[in-house]
């Protein structure tokens, strides 16, 4: 599967470290009663369900690469 088309959703960082512009991370659900993650996440899907590339979309919606580039260059984010 090319990762253009590739969505790594997980509790652990690490699990899409080496493509992080493909992983969304989610915390561990532990049976909060007002968990939103899933219907969250399941909305982004189905708006990114027929894009070409997926990266651009993840990118923006877990900001996980703007937060690699912010410590990279030295700036802590608020």
């Amino acid at each position: 599967m090319p990762l253009s088309s590739m969505i790594i959703i997980d509790n652990m960082a690490s699990s899409f470290a080496a493509q992080l512009e493909n992983g969304i991370y989610v915390p561990s659900y532990m049976g909060q009663e007002h968990d939103e993650e899933l219907k969250t996440i399941s909305q982004f899907l189905v708006k990114v369900a027929d894009v070409d590339d997926v990266r651009p979309f993840v990118s923006k919606f877990s900001g996980i690469v703007k937060l690699q580039s912010l410590f990279r260059a030295g700036v802590a984010p608020l």
